[in-house]
């Protein structure tokens, strides 16, 4: 049994919906199904499919980044230094560090961030390139 499948599709569809966000891709938000807000009081879950051959645009937020590659290969540019990726990768990027990240086949991304404890806060800031 494949638990990821419903998240599968849920990206397809987005995918199909329309042109990806050119700082983030199609991403998809994990939320609270009571209130719609984020699926966690302080931590902000979400996911992101990247096609093939597409790269993001240069953004970077106060939130701090941890990211676990899903499926899919690519490369994520951030302070300088780039790293290739591959299932099962993780990478952090610390707040305000730009960053990119490319696909170099269908890539699929989870991420966590402390964004949420900072919009409670109002400290969260955004800055795309």
């Amino acid at each position: 049994r494949d638990d990821f499948a419903g998240v599968r599709r849920g990206l397809h569809a987005l995918a199909r919906a329309g042109s990806p966000d050119p700082h983030h891709g199609h991403l998809m938000r994990y939320v609270n199904p009571v209130d719609g807000g984020w699926a966690m009081p302080t931590m902000a879950t979400m996911i992101r499919l990247l096609p093939a051959g597409f790269a993001t645009r240069a953004c970077r937020s106060s939130a701090s980044l941890v990211s676990i590659v899903v499926e899919g290969r690519g490369a994520v540019e951030a302070g300088g230094q780039r790293f290739d990726l591959a299932p099962h990768d993780v990478f952090v990027i610390p707040g305000w560090i730009p960053y990119t990240i490319e696909a170099a086949e269908e890539l699929v991304v989870f991420s966590y961030s402390d964004r949420v404890a900072q919009e409670k806060l109002g400290f969260f800031r955004e800055q795309r390139s």
